[in-house]
């Protein structure tokens, strides 16, 4: 099961932060992304970029050995981690975060719990984001002007993440 969040509040020290993330990921048996909400363009974004993940790893064909951070290689459409983390990793100083949780037990996981560990609040307002931002992801003005739907853009920029592996 995936499951989207957006979340509000002050990341001061985003190593300390993501410590808390790894251990309670480990004890409650689930992977967590989390993400600069800033950077993204609503569920659908990291949803499609969670699928990817998950199937790169059934195919042995990841970018990384590790799921949380193949979410956010393909989340930031980047084929190098280091590029990924700059553009969508989260920083000391960032106040919306984009939570991606994968459930391998089917069950839920209580996110309730993760965001108060974490003091953040969740706010999903936080992960709809100007398509304007889409120019950080190599597209153009132009495609943007001529999309129907141009949020659709993003889940491309995904999907041919796996064509130039």
């Amino acid at each position: 099961m995936i499951e989207i969040i957006g979340a509000e509040g002050e990341v001061k020290n985003a190593e300390f932060f993501l410590e808390k993330i790894k251990s309670f990921s480990e004890e409650n048996n689930v992977e967590i992304a989390v993400l600069d909400a800033e950077m993204v363009l609503g569920k659908e974004h990291l949803i499609s970029a969670a699928q990817h993940a998950l199937k790169a790893f059934e195919r042995k064909k990841s970018f990384s050995n590790n799921l949380a951070t193949e979410i956010l290689v393909y989340a930031s459409c980047e084929r190098q981690i280091k590029n990924a983390i700059e553009k969508m990793g989260v920083k000391d100083g960032c106040k919306k975060v984009a939570v991606v949780i994968i459930d391998k037990s089917e069950g839920k996981c209580g996110y309730e719990k993760l965001l108060s560990v974490l003091h953040i609040r969740r706010n999903d307002s936080v992960l709809e984001n100007d398509v304007n931002i889409l120019k950080d992801f190599g597209v153009t003005e132009n495609e943007i002007n001529a999309a129907h739907n141009p949020r659709d853009l993003i889940l491309e920029r995904i999907a041919l993440l796996d064509v130039r592996k």
